[in-house]
């Protein structure tokens, strides 16, 4: 890995989880990410742009934006989420752990997940 250390990055990453101050931060700041990577790719695999989104979900654009790349002040809501798994026809996985390691993916059984939703919908 050119330019990259490791080994470095990874005893950052251990003093940032160790610290209560910071644990919290760094699981939300990750989260993030992943959906922002999740996003990203949907909006590829659907010729979709960041504008046509956001309007889509009646959400401002930079907001979008930052969502994207990992530069949200705040995990989004639950409203927000469900608003971006509507717009994008894509459900979303969270999975927190007891020691509160949260992960969100994308849901490959979207389609069972809506008739599920739709069950309990939920305004």
């Amino acid at each position: 890995m050119k330019g990259r250390n490791p080994n470095r990055l990874n005893r950052i990453r251990e003093q940032l989880l160790s610290e209560d101050s910071t644990r919290t931060e760094y699981i939300n700041q990750r989260v993030i990410s992943e959906l922002g990577g999740i996003i990203d790719r949907v909006l590829k695999e659907q010729n979709l742009t960041q504008t046509a989104l956001a309007r889509r979900l009646n959400m401002h654009q930079p907001d979008l934006n930052a969502l994207l790349h990992g530069r949200s002040e705040h995990l989004p809501t639950l409203s927000t989420l469900r608003r971006l798994s509507q717009g994008l026809g894509v459900g979303f996985a969270i999975h927190i752990a007891p020691t509160g390691v949260m992960r969100i993916e994308p849901e490959e059984r979207s389609a069972q997940v809506a008739e599920v939703a739709h069950n309990f919908d939920v305004v």
